[in-house]
């Protein structure tokens, strides 16, 4: 009985969907219709969710992905960075730390870089991606810019403190004399004490005199770096010269015999090597007097120093903007 029931109910179903009269079997017009309006409305929903999930992906999804990742990397740069700024200084004519310095900023500019050029952008972010990238090129150009600057000041503050050594010897401290009585002249040094330091002094000048002019800095005005460079190449054989003759002495014997135990035309030789040290040395002087390496640290002397602050703080601006907006719990 129960099955006769649910044949009677299929039966009814069935006459619903295709109704007696029908001589072909097709739908009748208006059950065509509703069922088409059916399929249209399952795919405006179908369409809706897609559209609807593509645009939490593209215009939600992506760009907070993307915000959270400059944040990241500027956080961390910016956490790295305050280790490379004049802190890390011991002084004002500290060129070899600021050297040092300039030269991590530069990894870390290269580095930042590389992190920023394998994310993808998303189309509402490609304003953030240009400021970001904008500054990282004005700030690898000021560093590219600063770094030859930087080393050639280490190696002209290197070349004095060992030029110092190099002419201490040959004059000794004057002696502590009772007050009131006349000072006594300073005992000349012997030659062996004289060579004992320059064997270690002029191999180091000439390092140093070679890398003052390796690279040509930008802004060496009074005095250019061609002065500095053709006072070099006259005093550098001089060293050599020098180095030659106090080897040739009696170590026992007084550097002031030296006019005695030489030839006229050594004697000749060595005074035109001092003469050539000394105005190379006077070079020298001038231009670390005009020096400052915290100047190294500010980008001072980069012609677009004020459109470089002008970036960091725009920088600066918009990931705070997307701090604001995307960095939240």
């Amino acid at each position: 009985m129960n099955g006769h029931r649910r044949d009677q109910d299929f039966r009814a179903m069935v006459q619903d969907l295709w109704p007696a009269g029908s001589a072909s079997g097709s739908l009748p017009h208006e059950q065509g219709s509703r069922i088409k309006t059916i399929v249209i409305i399952l795919l405006a929903m179908a369409v809706l969710a897609v559209g609807g999930g593509s645009f939490y992906y593209f215009q939600i999804y992506r760009p907070t992905q993307y915000a959270r990742a400059i944040i990241r990397i500027y956080d961390a740069a910016m956490a790295e960075g305050r280790a490379y700024g004049t802190s890390a200084l011991k002084d004002s004519a500290d060129y070899a730390g600021a050297r040092d310095v300039i030269r991590k900023q530069r990894l870390l500019a290269e580095q930042v870089k590389g992190e920023l050029a394998l994310l993808d952008s998303p189309p509402a972010m490609t304003g953030v991606s240009r400021t970001f990238k904008e500054f990282l090129e004005l700030n690898l150009a000021a560093l590219a810019e600063t770094e030859p600057r930087a080393e050639f000041l280490a190696a002209a503050a290197d070349f004095r403190a060992e030029m110092k050594k190099f002419t201490a010897v040959l004059q000794p401290e004057l002696p502590s004399a009772p007050s009131g009585a006349p000072a006594r002249p300073p005992t000349p040094p012997t030659a062996g004490a004289v060579r004992l330091v320059w064997e270690e002094a002029i191999p180091h000048l000439q390092s140093f005199g070679s890398a003052l002019v390796r690279k040509e800095p930008s802004g060496l005005v009074d005095p250019s770096f061609t002065d500095l460079r053709q006072a070099w190449q006259k005093a550098e054989p001089g060293l050599s010269v020098l180095l030659a003759i106090i080897r040739k002495l009696n170590p026992q014997s007084s550097i002031a015999t030296v006019p005695q135990n030489v030839s006229p035309e050594e004697l000749k030789r060595s005074e035109a090597a001092f003469a050539d040290l000394g105005i190379l040395s006077n070079l020298i002087e001038r231009v670390l007097d005009k020096a400052n390496a915290t100047d190294l640290l500010s980008f001072r002397t980069f012609p677009r120093q004020a459109e470089l602050s002008e970036r960091a703080f725009e920088l600066y601006q918009t990931t705070e903007n997307l701090r604001k907006r995307y960095d939240r719990p």
